[in-house]
């Protein structure tokens, strides 16, 4: 019986893939299966796969074409037939000793979703940051997820129940970023059991250049801002009252304008093409707040100001970089 299943959506991951492989193959454990998607790479990430199929029957090798990690993901999940799903990025890695006791804790427990802690590694390797869990059971996980509570909103610090996920039919959308939230919104608004455990078992690499969060582009403005109206659209036909609505609808927003602005701040060029989208775009998003009552809209943003000091700076340094606001 296969305990866990490892998704490993890959592409172009020649350069750390047998890392990140060999992370889980190292905790010797019998019981799992790792699913890796081929995501349609152009370098030798196949060839590496298949080499290290050919010494472990563990490991199972998709192929399609581009779709970006959501899809790629929904791949694996219809492939895996552990109790448990577990992803984990191909430039990430597994601390083994860690990883083998989050596996005999979940060989022995029924909860839908478990969330641990993870390293940040930078371009030296160097650790950038550590998230730390204590050991705690939620009652109440929609409620402290909109909260913000303890949840990473990415996929790959958390193992999910594999008959809670298929029986809630949640799935990845096809967005190109922002997908781990609204998968994690339909997670935490549909399990009946979440716990924290206080392991670090994940590295997270930072750098990589092929990352979707280490790019920006009008399509992919496009789909952050699809994918924020399609959670807050699911918001309405759940039972939220007045704060936690406006709770969540302020982190919706949030996501949106920090995304934006925090990358245009970090990039030094910009083409004028590109200047002439994010123009266009910023005013179309506006169209986001036509899915929001109104009475919500002047806390919302009272809300955004003053909880994130570094927001009216980023504004500025932003608008000024694209001309829509003067020094």
């Amino acid at each position: 019986m296969i305990i866990l299943s490892i998704i490993i959506p890959a592409y172009n991951a020649e350069k750390y893939i047998v890392d990140s492989i060999l992370s889980i193959l190292n905790s010797h454990k019998k019981n799992i299966e790792i699913i890796v998607v081929n995501d349609g790479s152009s370098d030798n990430t196949v060839d590496i796969v298949n080499s290290l199929k050919q010494c472990d029957s563990k490991i199972t090798l998709i192929n399609q074409e581009n779709n970006g990690p959501g899809l790629a993901r929904n791949a694996g999940l219809n492939a895996a037939i552990g109790n448990y799903i577990m992803f984990l990025d191909a430039d990430d890695r597994v601390y083994t000793d860690e990883f083998i006791r989050l596996f005999d804790y979940i060989e022995v427990q029924e909860i839908d979703v478990i969330c641990f802690g993870y390293k940040m590694i930078g371009s030296s390797n160097e650790v950038l940051g550590t998230h730390c869990y204590n050991f705690k059971k939620y009652g109440s996980p929609l409620k402290d997820y909109i909260k913000n509570c303890d949840f990473k909103d990415v996929v790959w610090n958390k193992i999910y129940k594999n008959k809670f996920l298929k029986s809630n039919k949640i799935v990845f959308e096809s967005f190109k970023v922002k997908e781990d939230s609204f998968f994690l919104f339909k997670v935490f608004s549909r399990a009946s059991s979440v716990c924290t455990i206080n392991l670090v078992v994940y590295e997270h690499r930072s750098n990589n250049p092929n990352s979707l969060s280490n790019k920006f582009n009008f399509v992919m403005l496009n789909s952050a801002i699809d994918s924020l109206v399609y959670q807050y659209q699911a918001s309405t036909e759940l039972n939220l009252n007045f704060v936690l609505k406006l709770i969540f609808i302020k982190n919706i927003f949030y996501q949106f304008w920090y995304s934006i602005f925090f990358t245009i701040c970090k990039c030094d060029n910009f083409s004028k093409i590109d200047l002439d989208d994010i123009k266009s775009y910023l005013i179309k998003s506006n169209s986001l707040l036509f899915f929001v009552p109104l009475k919500y809209i002047s806390l919302l943003f009272i809300i955004i100001i003053f909880n994130n000091k570094f927001t009216l700076k980023n504004i500025k340094l932003s608008l000024c970089k694209l001309n829509l606001f003067k020094h």
